[in-house]
């Protein structure tokens, strides 16, 4: 297996065939990777944002990071909240894989998916809702918590500008290269 030193090298070796990351965004990669193995003892979790022009590698390095993660959760914008934090419950801990989170200031979905980023760092951050419940015939409403923590890699174009999730991240910057994609 090799030691730590030998681990970091061959992740940073690997993520240079399949992305084209920055060296100060290759250097984070396997920071985040071994974060999210040891998540289930932090306090807190890891999130990696990746940001960058169109065609500049954000999806296929969420997704290739991705596979490296613990228990990887991929999805995008066309999940419902209601499904999204419903589904990070049930997983229990994991990585959630997050693209198309692009900035839209008029977006209730998005101050929606903001609130799980807030809650979702720390352990025993949860979404809380009323839930469907049948009894019977009758459905009724029940209060619900949805355990939203782990960590998170997220990409788009623009990130909502905001102070706190700021302080909770990683950035990784993507630019768009002139290579032409394998």
């Amino acid at each position: 297996m090799g030691s730590l030193a030998e681990r970091h090298t061959r992740i940073r070796a690997g993520s240079r065939g399949t992305t084209r990351l920055t060296a100060d965004v290759e250097s984070i990669v396997p920071l985040f990777l071994r974060a999210s193995w040891l998540t289930e003892r932090a306090q807190t979790a890891a999130y990696l944002r990746f940001t960058g022009p169109p065609g500049s590698g954000k999806t296929t390095a969420i997704e290739a990071i991705g596979l490296l993660c613990m228990r990887p959760f991929p999805t995008n914008s066309s999940a419902s909240n209601a499904f999204l934090f419903r589904k990070m419950g049930m997983l229990g801990v994991h990585t959630l894989i997050y693209d198309e989170a692009e900035h839209d200031r008029h977006s209730e979905s998005q101050r929606e998916f903001v609130r799980i980023l807030k809650s979702g760092f720390k352990r025993g951050g949860t979404v809380d809702r009323t839930d469907p419940v049948q009894v019977g015939d009758i459905k009724e409403y029940l209060p619900g918590s949805h355990d939203v923590f782990g960590p998170k890699l997220i990409a788009a174009i623009t990130h909502v500008p905001d102070a706190a999730l700021d302080a909770r991240r990683l950035p990784a910057n993507m630019a768009k290269s002139n290579q032409v994609p394998c």
